[in-house]
């Protein structure tokens, strides 16, 4: 097999893969920027149980769409 045939199969969904992951991190890590700030500026401390769910919860949804949503 070629490597423009490993491209054209999976390859390309490897990469879709990747870029959807990639995209789940930067969410996860703007969601968390947000609940700094939050903090930060004393409007109330958020639990950590919460705080890890919802950080799973974005990144697992976030990789998902991304991810059907891609090329």
């Amino acid at each position: 097999m070629s490597h423009e045939q490993d491209r054209l199969g999976g390859g390309v969904r490897r990469d879709a893969l990747k870029a959807a992951v990639l995209w789940g991190v930067i969410a996860t890590l703007a969601f968390l920027v947000l609940v700094q700030a939050y903090q930060l500026l004393e409007f109330g401390g958020l639990p950590l149980g919460v705080v890890v769910t919802v950080a799973l919860v974005v990144f697992g949804a976030t990789t998902l769409v991304t991810y059907l949503l891609g090329p």
